[in-house]
């Protein structure tokens, strides 16, 4: 069973930006299927290990767009991305503690996925398309 779903309405029109955030729905969506099972709290660790490091990499890459083509919410934006890993760093430290998966981290994690990607990464988006449209290639 599928917690979120990516759907195309979600695409901000970059195809190796797509791409990432399919991948990140597709982690969470594994912790919440082996909580369906009983087997959160055996994948937890691998998969917010997972999470941590992928969501860096998607990150350096976003902000090297900003960087390249200056987006004004630049700033905004790197702190929210911040904001998340340390939510993460959080998580993964409360879960070496105690690996019981709670549906609050997962619901945390996921709503955190949907709400920034149908905001803030379509944002940038638009600005890179309306100002620098030749170097981005449409979905």
């Amino acid at each position: 069973m599928t917690y979120a779903i990516w759907d195309p309405q979600w695409s901000v029109g970059v195809r190796s930006i797509d791409g990432q955030h399919q991948h990140l729905f597709d982690l969470l969506n594994r912790l919440y299927e082996a909580m369906q099972d009983g087997r959160g709290y055996i994948v937890i660790n691998g998969t917010l290990e997972e999470l941590l490091e992928y969501a860096h990499s998607h990150f350096a890459i976003e902000e090297a767009y900003f960087d390249r083509f200056h987006y004004p919410g630049s700033e905004e934006h790197k702190r929210a991305h911040r904001a998340f890993l340390m939510r993460i760093m959080r998580f993964r430290a409360e879960c070496s503690v105690n690996p019981a998966v709670s549906l609050e981290t997962l619901i945390f994690l996921i709503d955190w996925l949907r709400v920034h990607v149908r905001t803030a990464d379509r944002k940038y988006a638009e600005y890179i398309r309306q100002v620098h449209s030749e170097h981005i290639v449409p979905v």
